[in-house]
């Protein structure tokens, strides 16, 4: 049952039930209030049902993923690969970016932004349900993940993103903990923005009621590092880490005692977290062995601006907020 069926205060005490009941939502800093959530429900509420199926299939894949057996990520830009990796069952969950937006095609014609896209694979996918059985069909599709990559700016921009992604159907959406500079490189973001940006998405994900998950980029956490350089990389995460639902760990080393002591330092600090590995997988079979054995909840494809912009980017030193506008919420 959705905020809209529900009398004020029937609503209230259902979503202070369920931040109460879910283990990973009780470590959640919510600096607002169930009444608060209740008079952001819009009057005039969207279809959510491809979200809500989107985020259930999301939830069942990973409860039932194990070590030996993460689950599959493909990146998609269109309906067509979505349809086809539904038809030859390559993959599980379908991720959304917009990357090959931030320049025009080879015709001159600007790619469809993330939003667009988001509305027509779920389009795409609506209709194909509804020729071969309808609601059972569409819990069975692939659940759409967006990356909202690393042109949001304020609070409100998440807010208000969110709301229209999860409305056009994603199950999930991957928020990026670095900023974009004016030399193309990445930077880490100050944590406090961080968290007001991952704040902000639980929002809105809160308001629609979808059961969206959150998922956040570490951003690059580098090769092989020693004690030092693991500890002064992961303070900054650990302030904003516990406020997603799924950590995507940016691991660029191909180096299987690197990527295990990251793995290692990110399960003592976050027990109980899910985690995805966002790093290129190297074409080596013993890596790719020991990878699925290290905990892995998802396997995602490598950060689109990874090869370019993340090697650039000074490790460890959190760009400034500008100035930040201030949620519906305080």
């Amino acid at each position: 049952m959705v905020h809209a069926h529900l009398n004020r205060h029937d609503a209230i005490s259902r979503i202070e039930a369920r931040w109460a009941q879910t283990p990973s939502w009780r470590a959640q800093q919510r600096p607002y209030q169930a009444e608060d959530v209740v008079r952001l429900v819009p009057p005039s509420r969207p279809d959510l049902e491809r979200a809500r199926a989107g985020a259930r299939r999301f939830c069942q894949l990973m409860e039932t993923s194990t070590p030996s057996t993460p689950v599959p990520v493909a990146l998609v830009r269109s309906a067509g690969q979505v349809l086809s990796c539904l038809q030859e069952k390559r993959a599980t969950i379908s991720l959304v970016d917009d990357h090959e937006a931030l320049a025009p095609s080879a015709n001159g014609v600007q790619e469809a932004p993330l939003l667009t896209r988001i509305k027509r694979i779920s389009g795409a996918l609506h209709r194909a349900a509804h020729r071969e059985g309808g609601a059972a069909t569409i819990a069975e599709q692939p659940p759409l993940v967006a990356d909202t990559g690393v042109r949001l700016d304020s609070s409100l921009d998440i807010y208000q993103a969110v709301l229209e992604l999860i409305a056009a159907g994603a199950a999930g959406v991957i928020l990026d903990s670095s900023s974009l500079q004016p030399d193309a490189s990445l930077k880490p973001l100050n944590p406090e923005l961080m968290i007001k940006r991952l704040i902000a998405a639980h929002l809105a994900a809160d308001v629609l009621d979808a059961g969206t998950l959150i998922l956040a980029r570490t951003g690059s956490l580098g090769p092989a590092p020693s004690d030092d350089a693991i500890e002064q990389r992961f303070r900054p995460i650990c302030q904003w880490g516990k406020q997603a639902d799924v950590l995507i760990l940016e691991l660029d080393c191909h180096d299987l005692d690197c990527t295990a002591r990251w793995v290692t330092a990110f399960k003592r600090q976050f027990p109980g977290k899910r985690f995805a590995y966002g790093g290129p997988i190297p074409p080596m079979p013993a890596f790719c062995r020991q990878l699925e054995t290290m905990g892995f909840a998802l396997l995602m494809p490598p950060h689109p601006l990874a090869a370019t912009s993340l090697k650039q980017a000074t490790a460890g030193q959190p760009s400034r907020a500008s100035g930040d506008p201030d949620l519906p919420v305080r």
